[in-house]
């Protein structure tokens, strides 16, 4: 039996209903913004980029949503929780490339266009759905795009398809696309890059390869301020040394121990005052534990002091270091330094495009017999200052405030 009070409360309850009606949602203010990057891992040059478009969006477009599509976008949440206030993360992209490499190598490509034209994968068909409504799709720089990582070039092939398919804008910033050996890859490559509306190479060659402008690695705009990617304390080491681990043969461990060793001697401030980087953990935990017993008292910069404390660079140091980003910022912070290579044909260039800037470093075979002295381009600051500025240009003209 219904209470007889029943009819007259609904009745009060729906008048309340229409003189307070469920308010509208306020107006999009615009479609997100979609970065692609090999973030997450962590590793320091590739948080670093993606921490510097996102604090770029967030100065001139805070209230657009923000998606960052990496491998591991479960760390990069944490990573980047501060950096943006609409920030989204996820993985869509690269599960697709995931699925995509159960299929035979000829196949992929067309693999990848199918299941973003008519989905079909359940698992991120909400996700590949959701990349047609983007206002832009955006591969951000690094060295992920080339023979070495040769299925991650199915990144660009999907960016290309959502633009041909579905109008969506697509931008490439920095990239690093060598090593890439077979001309056949090359010229499909340069035809798919083609099909943005904007891509650039960091590096001579690859603009040269692949007939795309040569531009700056995306890094350059992390150094923007008003917020600094530097340790501004005063008690850093005079000798820094970043020696990667991967990528590097077990049986050049003793000869890289004696050349680090030696470094330090000849161009540093003693063996007691000697720092090591990580740029990915535990990798990079690997030489200055390989050299406990030559540099015991060295200290060491973890990923995290890097990314909360700030990258420990300054004039008056010395640095050794395999890796990139190193070379880049070091030498942004006015420290003196040699660069040496790892893996032929991919790091050399990496470094060979920064000295072409002008840093002024000096360059070693890993593992030879001594190290080329550490020097440094005195202009190179101020060159820095202008490559940051014209990134900060770069990102204004693809995303207008």
């Amino acid at each position: 039996m219904i209470p007889s009070a029943l009819p007259g409360a609904l009745r009060r309850v729906r008048s309340a209903v229409r003189r307070n009606p469920v308010p509208e949602p306020p107006p999009a203010p615009g479609a997100p913004i979609y970065l692609i990057n090999t973030c997450g891992w962590p590793n320091y040059g590739d948080e670093l980029i993606t921490r510097g478009w996102l604090r770029h969006l967030a100065e001139h477009r805070p209230d657009v949503e923000v998606w960052v599509d990496c491998p591991q976008p479960g760390r990069a949440a944490f990573l980047f929780r501060d950096d943006h206030p609409r920030l989204k993360t996820t993985n869509t992209l690269w599960q697709l490339v995931d699925a995509a490499r159960e299929h035979p190598e000829e196949a992929r490509r067309r693999f990848v266009e199918e299941k973003i034209v008519g989905l079909g994968t359940p698992r991120i068909d909400l996700g590949l759905e959701a990349l047609r409504g983007m206002g832009s799709l955006h591969l951000l720089g690094g060295g992920y795009l080339n023979d070495i990582w040769s299925d991650q070039r199915l990144l660009v092939d999907a960016i290309a398809v959502l633009k041909r398919r579905f109008g969506v804008p697509a931008y490439a910033t920095g990239g690093g696309f060598l090593p890439t050996a077979s001309p056949d890859v090359a010229a499909r490559l340069a035809d798919t890059l083609a099909e943005f509306d904007f891509a650039e190479s960091r590096d001579q060659e690859g603009a040269d390869l692949l007939g795309i402008p040569l531009g700056l690695d995306d890094a350059f705009l992390a150094l923007a301020p008003p917020r600094t990617v530097f340790d501004e304390r005063d008690d850093m080491p005079t000798a820094m040394i970043m020696i990667q681990g991967d990528f590097v043969a077990p049986e050049l461990d003793d000869s890289i121990v004696r050349q680090i060793a030696s470094f330090v001697d000849e161009y540093g401030n003693g063996r007691d005052d000697v720092g090591f980087v990580e740029a990915v953990p535990l990798e990079d935990l690997r030489f200055r534990e390989l050299c406990n017993d030559v540099l015991p008292k060295a200290r060491f910069y973890t990923f995290v002091d890097l990314w909360r404390g700030g990258f420990p660079a300054a004039e008056r140091q010395v640095w050794m270091s395999t890796r990139f980003h190193m070379h880049l910022v070091a030498a942004a912070a006015g420290a003196a330094g040699t660069a040496l290579s790892v893996l032929p044909g991919f790091y050399d260039v990496k470094h060979d495009s920064l000295l072409q800037r002008g840093t002024g470093w000096s360059l070693s075979a890993l593992g030879a017999d001594g190290v080329q002295p550490p020097t440094r381009n005195p202009e190179f600051r101020s060159l820095a200052e202008g490559y940051r500025d014209e990134k900060v240009r770069q990102a204004e003209r693809l995303y207008p405030a």
